[in-house]
């Protein structure tokens, strides 16, 4: 009897959760059924198949019906659904014997009316037993076929005409009821096949919609899911974990030197080393680009943060293979501890990633756990913000300037123009603190026109051989329409391009080195020259130097501090000294303080200098008063 239920553990949970809801109200049926024989029956069949058998199979129908109710909508595996079908389908087969066996034996005793009641009964538990069972369909047959023979046994017993009509007429119609039963089973497990292949394929689309097709790694969308899951979690087993987003340094000039197939292989190893190392600790997600994150769940204090973090980076610094290319990458990595900097997956985010871009802004390669000093600087930052936003530029914006002074001539070369903000909300705002505001809120750019075009304005009141030195963003320099708007701002400010030097940092030629190249190409068409500003403290190389078109190398002031007693600076002076005389280019030594650290630089080879010992940045008004008096320092430099 168990092969009439399908071995297909899938189609016997569908068999079962459809049987589940049919047995109440059929166990139901069957004992008001047995009520009404007890009734029409008690005093004229003998009490044993009129009174005992209907009583006992009532009991049964309600006990069985009671536990079925309350298991209607519970869900069953399937080897106890197989188990539960079984054993209810066997009883309901004995249930209509003992009906076939009571309404055979009550024949001899009933007249013509009582035997048509018995007709009636039996034909309708024969449709009951169809409907019941009508996915089981081998059951259904079996304990209709034993209701039927009982009904067509009382039929015959009848002797009438009419009695036998209506029991060709029932077969007739069991028949049709049949052939319903085997059509409806069949769509019922194509209809269940069916929906199976959807949940399959909706599941397969699920999880490729939620997974990284390239490292494998789940996605930006199933990791805010799941921190929305463990954020819930959290709360109610007051428990404490950590986000954190770690972002690749130096993955840029790999896929500019090496292509995008090279650089796709790195993400995909960087994948491998951090899943296969600390997998089983951490969850790892791919944001996108070259930013992954990961979510932590803290057994005790934070202390070990941040040592994960490095153990991350140096997982990730690790040198890389691929055929006959090695590259080495190394990453930052900031985190947001939950509950104890916030509660919310938006801010827990935003905290990460600002521990992320303190990072790298205070050296790369490090680790950053978000703290309340970070909290204060970023609702410092995000006032900043809302000040920018809402600033008059062109009233509150406006340039300083520092003079670079040609020490064997004793003349000024150019003047550096220092971008300066007066807030009428926040008063005088240093450049550090809203520079990278404005660029990490995409308005540094516009600060940028502003600046170059008062800076020109002022340019008209300078000798013709004093150029001005200006500083572009990272933003600016890989944004091809800014570039444009600069080269245009030029054209119409009457100066002559040539006297106009744009300063970029060595960090600007990460953001895209190839598109950095061709925009530094644009602004020397245009008769711009272009320098390489704080060289010394970025993480371009020497050939990425001396591969771009540049006009001027700015050495970092940090070299000049001590160099009057510091070899190590010395040589590294005087070798990019004669870097720059080997490509061609001009030097430019910053943050000179003193007469010793001058006559350091120029015992060194360097002459064009800038720094305090000449001037301070000084106001336009002022710089018209410089360039006509020569400063203390220059007096002292001629003394």
């Amino acid at each position: 009897m168990s092969s009439s239920i399908s071995e297909d553990n899938n189609l016997i949970v569908a068999q079962y959760r459809s049987f589940a809801q049919k047995m109440p109200p059929i166990y139901a049926g069957l004992s008001l059924a047995m009520a009404c024989h007890i009734y029409s029956f008690w005093s004229i069949v003998p009490w044993v198949w009129s009174v005992l058998c209907p009583s006992l199979l009532m009991a049964g129908a309600m006990v069985r019906g009671i536990w079925w109710f309350r298991h209607r909508n519970t869900p069953a595996a399937s080897d106890v659904a197989q188990s539960r079908l079984q054993r209810a389908t066997r009883l309901l087969f004995a249930a209509a014997l003992v009906v076939a066996l009571m309404d055979y034996m009550a024949v001899p005793y009933l007249d013509l009316h009582g035997k048509y009641y018995l007709v009636v009964e039996l034909l309708v538990l024969s449709v009951v037993s169809c409907v019941s069972l009508i996915h089981l369909r081998h059951y259904a047959n079996l304990v209709a076929g034993v209701v039927n023979l009982a009904m067509l046994y009382v039929c015959w017993s009848m002797n009438d005409f009419y009695a036998s009509l209506s029991a060709a007429i029932a077969v007739l119609f069991l028949a049709v009821l049949h052939a319903c039963v085997i059509s409806y089973y069949n769509d019922f497990k194509m209809l269940e096949q069916a929906r199976r292949e959807a949940q399959r394929l909706s599941s397969r689309n699920a999880a490729l919609a939620s997974s990284d097709m390239l490292t494998g790694l789940p996605n930006r969308r199933h990791f805010f899911a799941m921190l929305d899951r463990v954020l819930e979690r959290a709360r109610m087993k007051s428990r404490r974990f950590a986000v954190g987003i770690l972002d690749l340094d130096g993955f840029k000039p790999v896929n500019d030197s090496y292509g995008h197939r090279v650089g796709d292989l790195v993400l995909c190893e960087v994948a491998n080393r951090l899943t296969s190392s600390l997998g089983k600790a951490v969850s790892f997600y791919r944001l996108g680009g070259d930013e992954y994150a990961f979510i932590v769940i803290l057994k005790g204090d934070d202390a070990p943060l941040k040592e994960l973090g490095q153990t991350m980076i140096s997982l990730i610094e690790a040198p890389m293979t691929f055929g006959d290319v090695t590259v080495a990458v190394s990453g930052s990595v900031g985190m947001a501890v939950c509950p104890d900097m916030a509660e919310a997956a938006d801010r827990l985010f935003e905290y990460a990633d600002f521990a992320l871009y303190h990072a790298k802004r205070t050296g790369r390669a490090r680790a950053e756990v978000f703290s309340p000093v970070h909290r204060e600087e970023l609702r410092a930052q995000g006032a900043i913000e809302q000040a920018i936003r809402v600033a008059d530029m062109d009233a509150e914006f406006y340039p300083m300037f520092q003079p670079i002074v040609d020490t064997e001539t004793g003349t000024t070369q150019h003047l550096e123009a220092l971008a300066r903000w007066n807030s009428p909300v926040l008063g005088a705002v240093s450049p550090s603190q809203f520079v990278p505001v404005a660029e990490r809120a995409g308005l540094i750019s516009a600060i940028t026109l502003v600046m170059l075009r008062k800076s020109t304005a002022a340019m008209r009141h300078w000798p013709d051989h004093v150029g001005l030195s200006f500083n572009l963003s990272a933003c600016d320099i890989i944004n091809s329409v800014m570039i444009m708007r600069l080269i245009t701002e030029v054209e119409q400010s009457g100066v002559n391009p040539r006297r106009i030097v744009f300063e970029l940092t060595e960090t600007a030629l990460l953001q895209d080195f190839s598109l950095a190249r061709e925009n530094i190409e644009l602004l020397r068409r245009a008769g711009i020259h272009v320098a390489l500003d704080d060289f010394g403290t970025g993480y371009s190389s020497l050939s990425h130097v001396q591969n771009l078109p540049l006009d001027k190398l700015k050495i970092d002031q940090r070299f000049v501090a001590d160099i009057e007693n510091n070899q190590t600076n010395q040589m590294i002076v005087r070798s990019l000294i004669t870097l720059c005389r080997g490509i061609g280019i001009s030097c430019v030594v910053e943050g000179a303080e003193t007469n010793a650290q001058v006559e350091a630089l120029r015992e060194l080879g360097c002459h064009s200098i800038q720094g305090y010992f000449f001037a301070k940045p000084m106001s336009e008004q002022d710089v018209v008063t410089y360039l006509n008096v020569p400063a203390e320092g220059l007096n002292r430099l001629a003394g």
